[in-house]
């Protein structure tokens, strides 16, 4: 079983696909050919995780409390109405993940951390962009970083 951090992403993806403004333009990979694919697409990622111990039992029953910042980015590329496609995209975005923020039982929740919104001028059109970091709670055994805990 994969790690819970890509199950994480992968739900989130899983989330995210096939939202009113993105549709299908939803990717996990960092690299993402805007001109090819279209936009407004969304681009997955994880940024940070902080883990602790729970307690500080044997390894084989020790729980990991972890805190993963997964970056959601969505791009909208056009001459003019840009800033309000991006706040559609990002208003579509919370409400899907807010819709289910154990993410299907991976993590104990996930938040909205903050937003972040920037536009670059460069190319044939400009490209409007926001980053929504989601602050992800999960658990799991120390042993197994590919199983919840049921803590």
């Amino acid at each position: 079983m994969s790690h819970l951090r890509q199950q994480i992403r992968d739900r989130i993806k899983t989330t995210l696909t096939g939202l009113n403004t993105t549709g299908s333009r939803v990717t996990d990979s960092r690299v993402y050919p805007i001109e090819s694919e279209g936009t407004p697409a969304i681009v997955i990622y994880t940024k940070s995780e902080d883990s602790q111990p729970l307690d500080m039992g044997t390894v084989s029953t020790r729980i990991i409390d972890r805190n993963l910042t997964v970056a959601v980015e969505v791009y909208v590329k056009a001459t003019s109405n840009f800033d309000n496609v991006l706040d559609t995209c990002c208003k579509e975005i919370e409400t899907a993940i807010y819709a289910d923020p154990t993410l299907n039982g991976l993590a104990k929740d996930c938040y909205l951390e903050s937003t972040e919104i920037d536009f670059s001028s460069e190319g044939e059109a400009p490209v409007a962009y926001a980053t929504l970091s989601f602050l992800t709670n999960y658990m799991n055994q120390a042993t197994t970083p590919g199983s919840t805990s049921g803590t």
